[in-house]
């Protein structure tokens, strides 16, 4: 975020309202060394929401699907005549149900931010942040009989509830400050100075829900009764402080006909991290009769207690040499990490020390017809990742490589662009979601090495007056790729090989209804495996029949939305504007995600009306 990695614990990971940014800024191939250590594949680059020099104001209103209530606001402005001194105040406060039972949404996020230009060459931007979550939704899944595959009382609906009144707070906190300071010195030189300080904590306590309980073993396994889930206590509190600054010193000068623009840096990161986490089987619920208020034991053990320090320092260099229509990028890096992670339940201490140089190279030719080619190059090193695998052993580096070629295409005087892309990319010791008996939900593990081959195609423009079009296309094929690993060749759980959507919205511009807009997409997601084995069986009420459930099934999904300017037909009305935004038009029951643990809903059918005036 603002060019500076975001880091969160196993839970409490950074949360960023969409309200409170101005962009959000995919960067890919050799400019992305520029961000820190990074997947070899890119980053993505959320931009906060900035002072500016020209005074404006906007508020709304927002009510809809599960008894929402939203506000917001966004004002700023220069405070002096000079415009020397800038600022902008930007919020946002929700309340809201959530498609589950006893589950809420409660937030509040404020966003100061102000500029000072002492100069014409020195400029500081000051970024402050304030988010609190007093209900935060919840991480529990449901069990595989009941969403994915028929249950014996059929399906569990979509509202089901499987916790305890009395155990189910997720409370979240967050606070940021940071400047963004740029001095140019000439027309060759310019430092700047990007840093953040980030805290955060979370509470979370939740009964999870797991498997129907079972009876028997092998081909007599069989579910008891196909209506009594087991479930676990899980409680975690987590504090994490990080802070995070680079150092940029910038020189744009001419070789003869290379017009050189090199960029060096040095930057550094640290994470101060401690959670106390307890876990436990408790008492099990009747799906068909459910107690919400039953005597829940709290577990007096520690499943977690850590203490955790990280650190990391990164050197780069890189050129961007333009010569007429070519540009090639080069960079290259060098990591230092270190960590100290104590176990105080175990009293295990453990102590890392990593390091790796990493480069990447691209070049891109623009023709006059708006056909720009490009290929790439690049290597990766992740290493700092809060938290430890469930054996207590903190993670280990995540390392890359990949191929990329592609095509950028903007038709001469047209607004369209079109893109095309094809990647080679693996991956060492990559991140992955488990669940099962004995462990709780969002654990996190790795797999030695997973090598993705893949097309990405995209269209994003307006064709005609009014009209926008945006549409997107994907093919990967994910593969676990390490020999030793017994799912060696087996494509990675909860990753699909096909995603597409197409979206199109038109404004009209004239006549009567100059002012209304509409438009409708469509999202289409491929079936995709529901562990890294790709084989997974779930048992029945019946000794000996199992059913499949190696795969969460493909889904369609469309959306539309209505909207009306009022300003464009009504002079006094400028400013005003309403819209209807309706997801998942036809309420599609799916599921969306699920691990040999349990499986969640998708999003059924929500409508939002939002009501805006700017100024």
């Amino acid at each position: 975020m603002d060019g500076l990695r975001l880091q969160g614990g196993p839970f409490g990971a950074p949360r960023v309202d969409p309200y409170l940014l101005e962009r959000a800024e995919v960067i890919t191939g050799p400019a992305s060394i520029l961000y820190g250590a990074a997947s070899p594949g890119g980053i993505l680059n959320l931009v906060s929401k900035r002072p500016t020099e020209n005074p404006f104001g906007e508020v709304s209103l927002q009510t809809g699907s599960f008894n929402r209530i939203q506000g917001a606001f966004d004002v700023g402005g220069p405070v002096d005549k000079d415009k020397t001194l800038l600022y902008r105040v930007t919020g946002i406060g929700l309340n809201a149900d959530t498609q589950v039972d006893n589950i809420g949404e409660q937030r509040f996020s404020i966003a100061p931010a102000w500029t000072w230009r002492p100069s014409i060459d020195t400029t500081i931007t000051f970024l402050t942040s304030y988010r609190q979550d007093p209900k935060g939704g919840a991480f529990a899944l449901l069990p595989i009989q009941g969403t994915l595959v028929p249950g014996t009382f059929g399906q569990i609906p979509r509202n089901f509830f499987a916790g305890d009144l009395n155990y189910e707070t997720l409370k979240y906190k967050q606070a940021t400050a940071g400047y963004e300071f740029e001095h140019r010195f000439d027309d060759v030189f310019t430092v700047r100075q990007n840093v953040r300080y980030l805290h955060n904590e979370l509470s979370y306590v939740e009964v999870q829900p797991g498997g129907f309980t079972t009876t028997g073993a092998g081909a007599t396994l069989r579910l008891v009764d196909g209506r009594t889930i087991n479930r676990s206590y899980f409680s975690t509190n987590e504090n994490l402080d990080t802070f995070a600054a680079d150092n940029q010193l910038q020189a744009k000068f001419n070789m003869g006909p290379l017009q050189h623009t090199v960029l060096a840096g040095l930057d550094y990161q640290r994470f101060d991290f401690n959670n106390l986490a307890r876990f436990a089987a408790t008492n099990t619920l009747d799906i068909l009769a459910p107690n919400y208020t039953q005597n829940i034991a709290v577990p007096t053990a520690l499943f977690q207690n850590l203490d955790q320090h990280l650190s990391q320092r990164g050197l780069y260099v890189q050129d961007e040499a333009r010569l007429g229509r070519l540009t090639v990028l080069g960079g290259v890096r060098y990591d230092w990490a270190e960590g100290n992670t104590l176990a105080q339940n175990t009293g295990v201490r453990v102590l890392n020390d990593d390091q790796k140089p990493t480069g990447r190279i691209g070049a891109i030719y623009n023709f006059d017809n708006g056909i720009a080619p490009y290929v790439s190059y690049s290597t990766s090193f992740q290493p700092t990742s809060v938290g430890t695998l469930l054996n207590g052993q903190p993670f280990k580096p995540t390392t890359g490589e990949q191929y990329e070629g592609g095509v950028k295409y903007q038709p001469v005087g047209t607004n369209l662009m079109f893109t095309a892309a094809v990647y080679d990319l693996k991956q060492q010791n990559v991140a992955t979601v488990i669940s099962g008996p004995g462990i709780p939900a969002n654990t996190t593990a790795q797999v030695g090495e997973v090598s993705s081959r893949g097309f990405e195609g995209s269209v994003v423009g307006s064709p005609l007056p009014g009209l926008s079009l945006r549409g997107q296309y994907s093919y990967l094929d994910n593969r676990i790729s390490s020999p030793q690993d017994v799912n060696f060749g087996k494509r990675l759980a909860n990753v699909p090989m096909h995603t597409a959507s197409l979206w199109a919205n038109y404004l009209v511009q004239g006549g009567p209804a100059t002012g209304f807009g509409f438009g409708g997409g469509v999202r289409y997601v491929h079936d995709m495996y529901t562990t890294n084995a790709n084989n997974l069986t779930v048992p029945t009420i019946v000794p000996g029949v199992f059913l499949p459930a190696a795969t969460v099934p493909a889904s369609t999904v469309f959306d539309a939305v209505l909207s009306y300017d009022f300003g464009m037909r009504y002079q006094q009305w400028k400013g005003l504007s309403a819209a209807v935004d309706v997801n998942n038009v036809f309420d599609k029951t799916y599921v969306s995600l699920c691990t040999a643990g349990g499986c969640r809903w998708a999003l059924g059918r929500t409508v939002l009306a939002t009501l805006t005036y700017r100024w």
